[in-house]
């Protein structure tokens, strides 16, 4: 029985492309998208933080990774400035910030400035300077990232882009896929072409 080389290699190049359909699938499924970055600024730990586009000057600035309502993995950058600020927390639970407190001023200055102002009693204070080294160092908690929260008014902008982020993982994939298959093609068409050509066989034919 003659051997046919021509079909033989057909056989092999579809093999070949079955691979590299398979392989792109893996690297899609094990691969995961990057995280979408998101920058907010922090005002007070109590107050709602703002998004913008990226830290202004004088701020100091933290990123981590946060999970969303939804679900997904957020890259979070957090800036807040680099002045003292003190929050007053009385005794029936409201508060009160004094921003801009020069360095010299002690806390119980602060709190009898509070007492006097409000003329009730001081609960806790909280130095919001002493922040800054917790807020920068990603192995300790820091107030100001116990008490972040993904705003309940960014969370459907936040998913589609996330949805978005991942759109353009798998389209680069698909892209690569689709590339890597039409070069093969190229190659098998035109080894088959040169053969054909040395051996005197038409085109489309495995034979003379």
């Amino acid at each position: 029985m003659a051997i046919n080389m021509f079909e033989g290699a057909r056989r092999i190049a579809m093999l070949i492309a079955v691979f590299i359909v398979v392989g792109f699938g893996i690297v899609i499924v094990d691969t995961r998208p990057e995280s979408v970055s998101v920058t907010y600024r922090i005002d007070e730990i109590d107050k709602p933080p703002v998004r913008l586009m990226k830290c202004g000057s004088g701020t100091v600035a933290s990123t981590r990774e946060v999970t969303s309502r939804s679900g997904d993995l957020i890259k979070v950058t957090l800036c807040i400035k680099q002045s003292r600020a003190v929050k007053v927390q009385f005794e029936d639970d409201s508060t009160h910030t004094y921003q801009n407190v020069p360095g010299k001023v002690t806390i119980a200055e602060i709190e009898a400035r509070a007492t006097r102002e409000s003329s009730k009693s001081v609960k806790k204070v909280q130095d919001f300077s002493n922040e800054f080294d917790r807020f920068l160092r990603v192995d300790e908690e820091s107030d100001v990232w116990t008490a972040f929260q993904v705003p309940e008014t960014d969370q459907s902008f936040l998913s589609r882009s996330v949805s978005i982020q991942a759109a353009k993982h798998f389209g680069v994939y698909l892209l690569g896929m689709l590339a890597s298959l039409a070069g093969w093609w190229a190659f098998t068409w035109a080894a088959g072409w040169i053969v054909r050509g040395f051996m005197g066989i038409p085109r489309g034919s495995d034979s003379r």
